[in-house]
């Protein structure tokens, strides 16, 4: 996990990208749940590659290779 020094949440290491919200409310939709969020900080490292799964997550690689 990495640290990051103006928040308490942790973040996988290699993240692409992590966004960090807060709840406003959540909505049950049938069988799946709609949460609305504000967002309150984005954090990214461009120097990590972003990955995509493929053929229904038989495949999963980062773009350069898709």
């Amino acid at each position: 996990m990495q640290d990051i020094p103006t928040s308490s949440i942790k973040i996988p290491l290699h993240s692409a990208a992590a966004i960090q919200c807060k709840l406003k409310e959540y909505i049950e939709t049938g069988d799946h749940y709609l949460y609305i969020c504000d967002v309150e900080e984005v954090y990214a490292d461009d120097k990590e590659k972003a990955v995509f799964s493929l053929e229904g997550y038989s495949k999963i690689a980062s773009a350069k290779e898709a």
